[in-house]
């Protein structure tokens, strides 16, 4: 039987974004990049983060999400 993965690392929220439906009624697939933005998120060296993406790029439900985690 597999383990699931610890909190509070991107294995988690990986799985845990995965069970969010969007506003069209598909399931959010987290990309690379958001992916990246989560590790940098649970690195504890970082006591800030900023985050320059274009319009459209779901930077709302990425926040909301990592928000609600």
């Amino acid at each position: 039987m597999a383990t699931a993965p610890r909190p509070f690392t991107v294995a988690h929220w990986d799985k845990y974004a995965r069970h969010m439906v969007l506003e069209n009624g598909n399931y959010l697939i987290p990309e690379p990049w958001q992916l990246e933005i989560v590790a940098d998120w649970f690195n504890p060296r970082f006591t800030e983060l900023g985050l320059i993406v274009p319009e459209g790029n779901a930077k709302t439900s990425l926040s909301a999400l990592l928000a609600l985690y």
